[in-house]
């Protein structure tokens, strides 16, 4: 646990400068648990993440647990470990549930000397929001997993989900938000994984699916060939009418670009309703 009389001296050498010695680095570095460990490798991964998604990955629900992880975060963000936005961007909590955090300057040295990096730059809003979405799909997973619904086998982000393929002799990168493999009822489950928040014409929709369809064609060296998962994310409902019209208009142009044969290529469907929601036994009543 990060010790106060530890933090004290700390905050006493930083404030006389903006860097810490390599000294301070690693007696900073030592004193982070296991858990802060990880919370600041997954911060790392996502590039941000929000309060309330972090808490309900590493300190639990409960109004203790709410009150416990803000203690934790300022901590982490008085010593540079992680970084706060200057302002509250892409989330739709209120108060700090909507703060926004990412990897500091003492975060950044630690995850070099691991072999990692963060980022420190002042994200769009459009780019905030897009990540903290990708956030919530993969803390929803965990969710379901504990709750024993699942299996997560596992979950990339971009850019290290992204694929390099050759396509008319030509190199071609395939850029997917995200990947993820899930055990629903002892099926594995592989999904290419596409935010999909409204703003984008169906004119990208389209190649978008183009891309997929030619790294398809590619023959890549895979078991099984991820499907392509458009998941809406509307600010509604799964029932609202914008989420719905939404779904159409990517579902008509999926029909529309790939051929019968390949339609189970694509699927698409409300963020707030996607397949590993589905009980286990309508998943086998659908095959």
């Amino acid at each position: 646990m990060l010790t106060k009389v530890f933090f004290r001296h700390l905050g006493q050498l930083m404030s006389r400068s903006n860097r810490i010695g390599q000294r301070q680095l690693e007696e900073l570095g030592n004193s982070l648990t296991l858990l802060e460990r990880q919370l600041l490798h997954d911060v790392a991964r996502f590039r941000l993440m929000s309060a309330r998604q972090l808490q309900r990955l590493y300190y639990g629900d409960a109004s203790s647990d709410d009150r416990r992880c803000r203690r934790r975060l300022n901590q982490l963000v008085e010593h540079g470990v992680l970084d706060r936005l200057p302002r509250r961007v892409g989330g739709r909590g209120r108060g700090s549930d909507s703060t926004v955090y990412r990897v500091g300057r003492a975060g950044k040295r630690l995850l070099k000397s691991l072999g990692g990096a963060g980022p420190a730059w002042q994200p769009s809003a459009a780019f905030a929001a897009h990540t903290l979405g990708i956030v919530d799909i993969y803390v929803d997973l965990v969710d379901q997993e504990r709750a024993g619904r699942i299996e997560l086998i596992g979950f990339t982000p971009e850019p290290e989900a992204w694929r390099t393929f050759t396509w008319q002799m030509k190199s071609v990168t395939l850029k997917p938000d995200a990947s993820a493999i899930v055990n629903v009822d002892g099926v594995e489950h592989c999904h290419f994984i596409e935010l999909d928040l409204g703003t984008e014409s169906m004119t990208i929709i389209e190649n978008k699916i183009s891309r997929y369809l030619d790294y398809y064609r590619s023959g890549p060296d895979l078991a099984v060939f991820p499907q392509v998962l458009f998941l809406v994310d509307s600010n509604g409902s799964y029932h609202s009418r914008t989420t719905i019209e939404r779904v159409a208009h990517i579902q008509a142009v999926a029909a529309k670009t790939l051929s019968e044969g390949l339609r189970q290529l694509v699927a698409v469907t409300a963020k707030n309703h996607p397949p590993w929601h589905i009980l286990p036994t309508d998943v086998r009543g659908q095959e």
